[in-house]
């Protein structure tokens, strides 16, 4: 996409009259915020898809003029704005001194992310009360729908807190009447549906299709007859050997009784094991209404408990069941569902309710994208420092080098601060002015051994046993390391693991959250809290505007000028224990995610702020060979 193609229009401003009087108080600016209406309408975008137009109009209906120069108001736009005049020649990267729109007297500028601003020049006019005027933008690429305009534009004045501009906080985006408006570029041959497209596309002419019984569908249904009932409002028992946890599923939505034997007398629901069964995740179902029972048979607790998920669908109907047998198993063995939490915050109940439906519908996986450039969100425990770049979770960090190695620092062994990884091969760097240090404390078997690293104690292993088994280092054979793995045992009472990737010498390692893969930090922030390392959370998982690049992330994707939307927030260690406890009662594999090094900003933000607090004296600037 060439520069010079782009193209800039701009509507000339209406002059009314010369104001030139500022916003002084946090009065004047609520009520601009509160008052100035806001509406984009996109005009067309490009035959070949590079550029497209929107419209801004401003409507004053605040009591004052909006003049004076002390103001700015900051939009979103995930396309560049005026991509001809404020990028680079070589279209890198946004002229920081910004592009001032002709004839309108508005300096735009690209703040970072998708957030832009505009403020006005020494010739701006001011618009008046019942004033009305538009500008026409450029942006790169497409804008075909509604939520490619982000809400929550805000407006701030020297020395006053930002507010919100209240007319982009819900639908403040025009229609899309005509093609010029939601079709990419020529070719493009979308079309949004009509009300008869849809009738159309949908209708069924076959009356007589069978209700599905039980969503998802299940592999095979035989047996199945609506006019015999199997009536559960009474006395129903469920026996099961074991199956504590899928027997509870039943008992949390109906008060039936829980026993070792049978009823004589009522309903018997049957849970059980059936090894038979060829599939891992797979059941059997079947109600009889004549016998009064219905028996659920899985491979292992999972089919158990999909079983449990067939028979709560078919309960959802009433307090009968008809006459059935299905067998049933995944077409798929991974079956996930991806939550972005990162960029917009769900708090941990709202994630509960998606794990419910989840586990109604035999999903198996949670992919939580927990960490990116927006934030980070979630609370580790044990971490008391952090480098440039980390992997951390629970008491396992892993800060990773330039070209010249890989570093690893593990806390939980306190000590142990810094071990370097070479490129291809495990070395251990010490020291070359005698600062070896070895301490016997009456152990034989040189169990405490004591290497001063940079001013940092290498604290490899004590009394109560071995810490670290590191591969390729022969010099150490005589301290008891064995050369054939690095192993960390970092033990929790729920038993956290960490499976670290990009480290090819630490594959023994592989430790999983239960197997729960989440997107813990990319540049948009973290989402992780770490004691002793507080300004993960306490900056990184927050958005709000501030003259200090140190306090929170700047706003970005609509989340506004504070922290109380789902911009900002993070789950706490107790918090994160739980939805790793509530994903397993349900048989689903969560998938915990760090986007890094590429989108690591919230976290170098947060770094960044606990450099400043500790007067630059906890992270030392790295030198260009470091």
């Amino acid at each position: 996409m060439e520069v010079t193609k782009w193209m800039v229009h701009v509507c000339v401003f209406l002059v009314t009259g010369i104001v030139h009087s500022q916003i002084v108080t946090q009065t004047d600016l609520n009520n601009i915020a509160d008052k100035l209406e806001i509406k984009v309408d996109v005009i067309r975008n490009s035959d070949n898809g590079s550029v497209h137009l929107f419209k801004v109009t401003f409507n004053n209906k605040a009591s004052q003029s909006l003049s004076g120069y002390n103001w700015k108001i900051y939009f979103y736009s995930f396309f560049i704005v005026e991509p001809s005049h404020i990028l680079s020649e070589d279209g890198l990267y946004t002229k920081p001194e910004g592009y001032t729109l002709p004839n309108v007297n508005l300096k735009l500028m690209h703040e970072n992310g998708c957030l832009f601003s505009m403020s006005p020049t020494t010739e701006f006019i001011g618009l008046l009360h019942n004033e009305k005027r538009e500008i026409t933008f450029s942006a790169a690429l497409w804008a075909i729908s509604k939520t490619d305009f982000p809400p929550n534009w805000y407006m701030t004045a020297d020395g006053l807190n930002a507010r919100v501009i209240s007319s982009t906080k819900a639908e403040f985006v025009g229609e899309f009447t005509s093609e010029k408006q939601w079709k990419r570029k020529k070719t493009d041959k979308y079309d949004p549906y009509s009300t008869s497209v849809r009738y159309q596309r949908y209708k069924t002419t076959n009356s007589n299709v069978q209700q599905k019984v039980v969503l998802p569908t299940p592999k095979e249904i035989t047996n199945q007859d609506s006019t015999k009932i199997l009536d559960i409002s009474g006395n129903v028992t469920i026996v099961h050997s074991g199956l504590d946890k899928e027997a509870s599923f039943i008992t949390d939505k109906y008060n039936f009784h829980i026993g070792n034997t049978a009823s004589s007398s009522g309903v018997n629901i049957y849970l059980s094991i059936n090894n038979s069964i060829s599939s891992t995740e797979g059941y059997t179902l079947s109600v009889n209404p004549s016998a009064k029972w219905v028996t659920i048979g899985g491979k292992t607790n999972t089919g158990v408990f999909y079983g449990v998920q067939s028979l709560l669908s078919l309960l959802s109907r009433g307090n009968s069941i008809p006459q059935i047998e299905i067998r049933d198993e995944p077409r798929f063995g991974f079956r996930g569902m991806y939550v972005d939490v990162a960029r917009n915050f769900i708090s941990k109940t709202v994630l509960e309710k998606l794990m419910d439906a989840m586990a109604m519908y035999k999903l198996n996986k949670l992919h939580i994208h927990l960490a990116d450039d927006e934030g980070w969100r979630v609370e580790i425990n044990g971490l008391p420092e952090l480098t440039e770049v980390m992997y951390k979770l629970n008491k396992l960090h892993f800060p990773l080098a330039d070209d010249e190695g890989w570093r690893v620092e593990i806390n939980g062994l306190p000590e142990l601060t810094q071990v370097m990884y070479k490129l291809n091969k495990l070395h251990l760097h010490l020291p070359d002015d005698g600062d070896l240090r070895a301490e016997d404390n009456d152990l034989p078997e040189l169990t405490l051994i004591m290497y001063k690293l940079n001013k940092l104690h290498l604290h490899l292993s004590d009394e109560k046993g071995w810490r670290v088994e590191v591969n390729g280092l022969s010099e150490l054979t005589q301290v008891n390391y064995k050369l054939n793995k690095l192993h960390l045992h970092l033990p929790d009472d729920d038993g956290w693991r960490v499976e670290v990737n990009g480290l090819p010498e630490l594959t023994q390692i592989m430790y999983k959250l239960n197997i729960l893969h989440l997107h813990l930090s990319d540049d948009k922030g973290w989402r992780v809290e770490a004691n002793g390392l507080p300004e993960l959370t306490e900056v990184g998982s927050k958005r709000c505007h501030s003259e200090k690049d140190y306090v929170c992330l700047i706003p970005q994707l609509g989340s506004g000028p504070d922290n109380t939307t789902s911009g900002s927030g993070f789950y706490s260690i107790q918090e994160y224990k739980d939805i790793l406890r509530y994903a397993k009662k349900r048989h689903i594999e969560v998938i915990p995610e760090i986007d890094m090094p590429g989108h690591a900003r919230a976290a170098i933000i947060a770094m960044e702020a606990r450099y400043r607090k500790h007067n630059n004296k906890i992270l030392p600037k790295l030198s260009s060979t470091d």
